[in-house]
């Protein structure tokens, strides 16, 4: 029943801009989604949240918060994979 948050960043370590940066994020059975405070809005479906990051230039970094609660006992994560259009 307790609040877990997780932080997430996201660098464009590259030599391009990136663009449609979106982050998806899977938390595992005995988590749920409470709320992020990513921009814009994070969306929620089920286990499944995606941020839309957009566009980061060569250098920029982005970071937000996602905030479960626990749902049971046990240790749980949340796994992520980061896509653009030019990875």
């Amino acid at each position: 029943g307790n609040n877990h948050n997780f932080r997430y960043e996201v660098k464009n370590q590259g030599f391009i801009d990136l663009t449609n940066v979106k982050a998806v994020f899977t938390l595992d059975e005995g988590l749920s989604f409470v709320s992020s405070d990513a921009v814009p809005a994070a969306s929620a479906n089920g286990q499944t949240i995606t941020v839309n990051v957009g566009t980061l230039k060569v250098g920029d970094i982005k970071r937000f918060n996602i905030l479960t609660k626990g749902t049971k006992s046990g240790q749980f994560v949340i796994q992520s994979v980061t896509t653009s259009d030019q990875t």
